[in-house]
């Protein structure tokens, strides 16, 4: 049986992958550039960018919330958040290591756009995640007032 936390921490990444799908619409020209610049198949974007957000949200999701046993709106906002800056920082970090620092400086801009956008979003996105964690959480543990 899988514990009621790594569940949870599952969903969460599952939640991030659909909502990084979700988010590829209006970032959609940075992924693919992203993916392009990094040689990868152009085609995988929609799995791959969304991809490495899923495996860190259930990550933070069960660092931030489920460790802890609290479910309160700001860890699952901040859980989010977290999720978004680090996993742009990590395409970030594979540009870099593919064109070196300079790539990265160069592109500064797309990628204070991209947190401009991936931020906000991803804190909203935080909130419905931890309203079923909440409402859900009955006989598995104690729902946070």
């Amino acid at each position: 049986m899988v514990a009621t936390s790594t569940r949870w921490s599952l969903y969460a990444g599952v939640y991030a992958f659909l909502c990084g799908v979700a988010l590829i619409v209006p970032l959609g020209a940075v992924a693919k550039t992203v993916v392009r610049i990094l040689t990868l198949p152009p085609a995988l974007t929609v799995v791959l960018v969304p991809g490495s957000g899923a495996v860190l949200a259930a990550g933070i999701w069960w660092l931030l919330v489920e460790r802890r046993g609290e479910y309160t709106y700001l860890l699952g906002g901040a859980a989010w958040l977290a999720t978004a800056l680090l996993t742009v920082a990590l395409w970030t970090v594979l540009v870099a290591a593919v064109y070196g620092p300079m790539a990265v400086a160069v592109g500064g801009v797309v990628i204070l756009v991209t947190l401009l956008v991936a931020g906000p979003v991803a804190v909203i996105a935080g909130l419905p995640m931890m309203y079923a964690r909440r409402r859900l959480a009955g006989a598995d543990g104690p729902a946070a007032e």
